[in-house]
């Protein structure tokens, strides 16, 4: 996956591999199509005795994104003649009460600032940090030289004044 998502690894034990896939990504769909978030196109990595089954999701959902693709993978495995697994209403209202406990929209404002700029979210936080207050010099850790490099550059990056109220807002 080319960004943030969640994957489950799952092995197939007895059960037929291509129903399962097939169920898992079903169920996968609808549940996402049930509370409103945007399509996602399921991705699966097979294995000789299982797979990984990974679908994008919002950076900061990715607790809520696992237990969709839990539940999807226990409505296949109930599908294929397993384990019953929690009703589909039940499960989108359980998990639509996590994603409102989870979703932090800060977050999201901090990473559009990142990719804003083509630097990392560090580099952004790093940028704040130093524009925040000419007393006060971070000292960030660093274990290699592209580390360094990055923290270095940060220092040259000039957040917008709504990227800095963004930021700012995530000390609250």
């Amino acid at each position: 996956m080319d960004s943030a998502g969640a994957v489950l690894e799952v092995e197939f034990g007895d059960l037929p591999p291509d129903p399962l896939i097939e169920g898992w990504s079903d169920n996968l769909l609808l549940l996402l199509g049930d509370l409103g978030w945007m399509p996602a196109t399921p991705r699966v990595l097979r294995r000789t005795d299982g797979a990984s089954l990974g679908f994008e999701a919002p950076s900061d959902l990715l607790l809520t994104a696992t237990e969709i693709n839990e539940w999807a993978w226990a409505r296949a495995v109930e599908l294929t003649g397993g384990t019953p697994a929690e009703r589909r209403d039940a499960a989108q209202a359980r998990i639509s009460q996590l994603a409102n406990e989870e979703r932090k929209p800060r977050l999201l404002a901090l990473e559009s600032a990142a990719k804003a700029h083509g630097v990392s979210v560090y580099q952004v936080a790093l940028a704040w940090l130093l524009e925040r207050s000419p007393v006060m010099l971070p000292i960030p850790g660093t274990s290699s030289l592209a580390h360094l490099e990055e923290n270095v550059a940060a220092a040259k990056l000039k957040l917008t004044p709504e990227e800095w109220k963004a930021i700012d807002a995530l000390k609250s």
